[in-house]
């Protein structure tokens, strides 16, 4: 014969059927109140429609009673202005900046000093121009003076050849016609330039026994001369 035991309450269990039934309560107060709302619905409903006709109303009144104040009021006395003195009274934005004293003088000033500015360039410019045709002017007549001068000293100098060439022509005479060994000891005391300048003047055939007769250095310096003197390229006769 089976025996059965009697089951043991633990608390688990205690805790699950707690659980449930708390969970059945929340059921049914849910389930009451869905009953309770969807009874008082409509009654709330017309309520809320009464209140909202009521407000409409009450609008509409205010709306009609404002409407008959404005009709009945008296109309404002409007200003018209005159267009024809705001056209005469108007005037360019520059037109007053220039009526303002303080502009105009603050302008004035700085077109003093520029135009200060502008004469003392010209005051410059001019002083400058004047020094410039004044060293003109003093190069032009330095230029004449020199050509002048140059013309001088160039008939002085033909003058002065001629004279010379004169001269030498008649030394060379002379001592062509003396004797080789007076003409030597002359030789011998001359300056080497008016020596040469004689000499060469002179036919070979009269210098040649004068230089023989001359002293023995002397003779030397003078030969060496006459022969690269007669390397030279002749001038031109002007």
């Amino acid at each position: 014969m089976a025996i059965f035991k009697k089951p043991r309450l633990t608390v688990l269990s205690v805790l699950i059927v707690v659980a449930c039934f708390a969970t059945i309560v929340r059921v049914g107060n849910l389930a009451n109140n869905i009953v309770a709302y969807v009874h008082d619905a409509p009654q709330n409903m017309q309520e809320t429609m009464s209140t909202a006709h009521a407000a409409d109303d009450d609008a509409n009144i205010h709306h009609e009673e404002g409407a008959e104040d404005q009709a009945t009021a008296p109309m404002p006395d409007v200003k018209v202005e005159d267009t024809k003195n705001d056209v005469s009274r108007w005037t360019d934005a520059l037109d007053t900046d220039l009526e303002l004293p303080e502009l105009r003088v603050e302008m004035f000033k700085e077109l003093i000093t520029r135009r200060e500015e502008l004469d003392k360039r010209q005051r410059i410019l001019q002083q400058r121009e004047a020094l410039l045709r004044a060293a003109e002017q003093e190069l032009e007549r330095k230029y004449e003076e020199l050509t002048q001068l140059k013309s001088e000293i160039g008939s002085l100098l033909e003058e002065q050849s001629a004279a010379e060439l004169a001269r030498i022509k008649s030394l060379v005479k002379t001592y062509e016609g003396m004797k080789a060994k007076d003409a030597a000891r002359i030789f011998n005391t001359l300056s080497m330039d008016v020596l040469i300048e004689v000499m060469s003047q002179m036919s070979e055939r009269k210098t040649a026994p004068i230089i023989a007769a001359m002293e023995t250095e002397r003779a030397r310096q003078v030969t060496v001369l006459l022969a690269e003197q007669k390397k030279l390229p002749s001038l031109p006769v002007q």
